[in-house]
């Protein structure tokens, strides 16, 4: 499907299409994708296999394929920038740094650092 993958694999999930075949290889291509669409991407990518069993358990088109097989081959994958990915891992870090918790000054500090790195992806994703 060469990129089409993002497009047509959430389709096949809702109607039950996927939940037919016995055996299924994706080759993701990540790199392929318009940057404002990654973070999407990459969500895809690495929720699908629990998309899968989950849409798959209640279907009345299967079970879902007993083998999957997910390419994530490096040249269509590493290095690609994820617009967002950074703001992310950095809300969800589980910590805020040492004593800020409860310093509303703080916080206000700490986002500030976020929205900086934010703008720094947004300016890594134009290039």
């Amino acid at each position: 499907m060469e990129v089409a993958e993002y497009d047509l694999l959430p389709h096949l999930l809702l109607s039950g299409a996927l939940c037919i075949p016995t055996h299924l290889l994706i080759e993701w291509h990540l790199n392929a994708l318009p940057p404002a669409r990654r973070l999407a991407g990459l969500a895809l990518r690495l929720g699908f296999d629990e998309l899968l069993k989950t849409g798959c358990a209640n279907s009345a088109h299967g079970t879902g394929p007993r083998v999957t097989v997910q390419d994530d081959f490096d040249v269509n994958n590493a290095y690609a920038v994820v617009p967002g990915l950074a703001e992310i891992q950095r809300n969800h870090s589980g910590t805020w740094p040492a004593g800020c918790a409860k310093r509303p000054h703080c916080r206000h500090k700490w986002r500030q650092l976020i929205e900086h790195a934010n703008a720094t992806d947004a300016d890594a994703a134009a290039i």
